[in-house]
């Protein structure tokens, strides 16, 4: 089986291979110009789906261009079975209106699998997809075989005298960055530790005032991640938008540390206890961090009990899954 992703690192699909039979997770990444970064993509991905032996392909969106090689991988292979990892950034903004891209999925994928029900009804709501192509498949909650921290015991990114606040970013429009700066300006005994690509940030930003009691960490490697998810003083997870589940939100279920994420009705349907929720406003998100410290304790307990329902689901799920789909 090949999963491929158009991507530095993705921790859903990380969780989700370690459930899966010899899954062989391909990242293609290119710094390099818009246009010559697809087209290198696209040729990549094709000779890894050549030159495999495998006959199941997964396949993670957005980028949707990827769409475009599915009839030349069912060409190649008759046997072939294409299975769609679809976020939420694939049916939005001109991901979604790249020309023939739903009657391609709709002749030739064998799966579409979505984060969460709310995702799942505005794909089907509009009508562009056969909607028994589609299954909701959460996030693992935690990944099948544990990993541990090998050689990492410090992070430099981890302030002493700092209640360290870690928020992993893409900044992107859903995401509210400039609250964030204002929330450091609010309170200096704060020092937010912001990771993702940190020239989007810098360019997203302009020539707005950056406190210093704000790390951009630009990429970091999984293992100094998940050391800082679990050292931070505070984890966070921030959108605007609805029918999105943050994959810091599984992180946490994955590594037993509460976090706080934004109050939309998707998160707290998903997690209706041991979480802090919190509007996306400064002074709300200052008032969330003091409650998260005072009631971290009781917010661990509740979560270890979710945890263990999650995975009950899940792998309830995924044999559902492995049966119907012959995963």
């Amino acid at each position: 089986m090949e999963f491929i992703i158009w991507g530095k690192y993705q921790s859903r699909a990380e969780r989700l291979a370690s459930y899966l039979d010899d899954c062989n997770i391909h990242y293609i990444h290119s710094d390099q110009s818009i246009l010559v970064r697809y087209m290198s993509s696209l040729i990549k991905s094709l000779n890894i789906i050549l030159k495999s032996k495998s006959d199941t392909f997964i396949i993670q969106l957005p980028p949707n261009l990827i769409i475009y090689l599915i009839p030349f991988i069912k060409m190649f292979n008759k046997r072939a079975k294409i299975i769609l990892d679809m976020h939420n950034g694939a049916t939005r903004g001109n991901w979604g209106k790249l020309p023939f891209i739903w009657k391609i999925m709709n002749k030739y994928s064998d799966l579409i699998i979505v984060h969460n029900e709310d995702y799942f009804n505005e794909i089907t709501s509009t009508g562009k997809v056969t909607t028994k192509l589609i299954e909701v498949l959460p996030d693992p909650p935690a990944e099948k075989h544990r990993t541990t921290i090998l050689g990492l015991n410090h992070s430099d990114f981890l302030k002493e005298g700092k209640t360290n606040v870690l928020i992993p970013c893409s900044y992107n429009p859903d995401e509210p960055i400039f609250e964030l700066v204002e929330l450091a300006k609010m309170n200096p005994d704060l020092h937010l530790i912001l990771t993702g690509n940190k020239n989007k940030a810098f360019k997203l930003l302009g020539d707005r005032e950056i406190p210093k009691n704000i790390t951009f960490s630009g990429f970091i490697s999984a293992e100094e991640y998940k050391y800082l998810f679990l050292h931070a003083d505070v984890v966070m997870g921030l959108t605007k938008n609805e029918n999105i589940q943050l994959s810091v939100s599984t992180e946490s279920l994955s590594f037993g540390r509460p976090v706080i994420l934004s109050d939309t009705k998707t998160l707290r349907k998903l997690y209706p206890s041991g979480f802090i929720f919190t509007d996306n406003q400064p002074e709300h998100m200052n008032i969330s961090i003091k409650h998260y410290l005072d009631d971290y304790k009781k917010l661990t307990k509740e979560l270890s009990e979710v945890r263990e329902e999650k995975i009950n689901m899940w792998n309830v799920k995924l044999l559902q899954l492995r049966g119907e789909y012959n995963l």
